[in-house]
């Protein structure tokens, strides 16, 4: 008796497979590489971003390190009693790199008002930025001062964070311009 093998919807036919993707394959490569061509120019439109970052120690001598503190592990006294750095502390310390005050004087100093980054009243310098100010998508808010305007896309370039389970402050501030990235997050720090 020959039994007759029948075909499952859900079996592939190899042969057919392959000269479907014969027939498509130069239509499928053809809109890849336009699509790669599109969004590799969209992207060349775009500025160049620079992050710089600038890190802080929060302590000093006599915070309960061993490498740092011989005393650490003795028995303790006045001498050997070690300033403890709590976490509340240095979250009090990152809230107070955020502060709207200490920003107003580091926008002022760099002169962030006179860049258009910074101050969407200003033309914008690239195109993509042209772009979306005629297509009204970043033009300045109704009722905003010069002020308000800077402050909000500084705080949108800075980033200020303890790194886990340390007594490091990291500041990050990203710019198209790669010297005043460095310069606004060295700046923060020294404030």
């Amino acid at each position: 008796m020959r039994s007759q093998i029948t075909a499952s919807p859900d079996d592939i036919d190899i042969t057919s497979l392959w000269s479907v993707l014969r027939r498509s394959g130069p239509r499928i490569l053809g809109v890849s590489a336009l699509l790669g061509a599109a969004t590799f120019g969209g992207l060349s439109l775009l500025p160049a971003r620079y992050t710089s970052e600038a890190q802080i120690r929060i302590g000093g001598p006599g915070i309960n390190d061993p490498f740092r503190d011989p005393k650490v592990g003795q028995t303790p006294n006045t001498e050997s009693v070690a300033v403890k750095v709590d976490r509340e502390a240095i979250a009090s310390q990152v809230v107070a790199l955020k502060s709207r005050d200490l920003a107003a004087k580091v926008a002022a100093e760099l002169k962030l008002n006179a860049r258009p980054e910074f101050n969407s009243e200003l033309p914008p310098a690239d195109l993509a930025g042209k772009v979306s100010r005629m297509l009204g998508l970043s033009s300045p808010r109704a009722g905003e001062s010069e002020e308000e305007r800077v402050l909000r896309a500084y705080f949108q370039a800075l980033q200020v964070f303890q790194v886990k389970d340390t007594r490091v402050i990291t500041i990050e501030f990203t710019s198209t311009d790669n010297e005043l990235a460095a310069r606004a997050a060295n700046r923060l720090a020294e404030r």
